[in-house]
């Protein structure tokens, strides 16, 4: 079906006042609060800051992280500022190890989403905020496209200025785009835990994946870049395997509009994302298909 892009707009703007809001609500208060609180959240910090980088391919140690964490959050419940500090500053963290460690290991994506997608259903108030520090760093997750060749094109789309005060060069955005929507695919794709599949709704299901996928085919030709093709081949290694499970014949035809439409839509531009996602439909329909190593017990 058409995509409704103002629909599209608006929500993109809701997430950029959000962030307005959080500075405006939680941000600069904290700053006048209580030493106590300040304290206890400083020691919170430091402790948490490092959690993200301990995480590898073992379930084991993802579940001592998640324990972790969730007692940290847990200590700070009696203070709803505290409490809506500490989740903004772990939402924060996850969408900078997505664009810091995902970027070059795709794969890490996979305990990375675990551990996010626990903390979303364990801690509800975590999704909006979640969600607006996503589309601040990558609009691409609900499907925002707007040109770049103005300064504040270029912000919108989270491009970020390097030492000189330059724009970063085309590699390290693309690169840093990949690594966030791979965790959001990742999330996407995941499973609820056990404990809250009876209780719960998931905050992030795979329909959100379609929406990314439909949103970009329908995004004006004039507006496509190397980077949707590159986020588009970090989605299907993330979690197209799974998406053909969930919607099978017309997840199929899907894979085929992005993979072999779009490309050859825009094939004079010779966009190296294109190319290797036309690698990836090839193997697809060679029964060649790969997904991220499962994680180890």
């Amino acid at each position: 079906g058409a995509t409704n892009f103002d629909k599209i707009s608006k929500m993109f703007w809701h997430y950029k006042d959000k962030i307005a809001q959080i500075k405006q609500d939680i941000v600069l208060p904290i700053k006048k609060a209580d030493v106590n609180v300040r304290n206890l959240l400083s020691r919170h910090k430091r402790k948490i800051n490092p959690k993200f980088g301990q995480l590898t391919n073992s379930n084991q140690q993802l579940f001592k992280i998640q324990n972790e964490l969730t007692q940290l959050i847990n200590d700070t419940k009696g203070d709803s500022l505290a409490y809506h500090w500490i989740l903004n500053f772990i939402a924060k963290a996850v969408v900078h190890q997505a664009e810091t460690e995902v970027r070059v290991k795709p794969e890490s994506a996979l305990p990375l989403g675990k551990l996010t997608l626990y903390l979303l259903v364990q801690f509800p108030e975590l999704q909006e905020l979640f969600m607006a520090r996503l589309v601040k760093k990558c609009p691409f997750v609900i499907g925002f496209t707007c040109e770049i060749d103005t300064e504040k094109g270029r912000q919108n789309m989270g491009w970020k200025r390097n030492n000189e005060n330059k724009w970063e060069d085309n590699t390290s955005y693309d690169e840093r785009m990949g690594g966030i929507l791979s965790l959001f695919a990742i999330i996407t794709r995941l499973q609820l835990p056990q404990e809250f599949i009876t209780t719960t709704s998931h905050p992030f299901p795979i329909a959100l994946s379609w929406h990314i996928l439909a949103r970009i085919c329908n995004t004006p030709l004039n507006l496509i870049t190397n980077t949707h093709f590159v986020i588009l081949g970090s989605w299907w290694d993330a979690a197209a395997v799974q998406f053909l499970q969930a919607y099978g014949n017309q997840a199929s035809k899907l894979l085929i509009l992005i993979g072999e439409e779009l490309t050859s839509r825009m094939a004079e531009k010779k966009y190296v994302g294109a190319a290797r996602l036309r690698i990836l439909l090839e193997a697809w329909q060679n029964n060649n298909m790969e997904s991220f190593p499962e994680m180890s017990p």
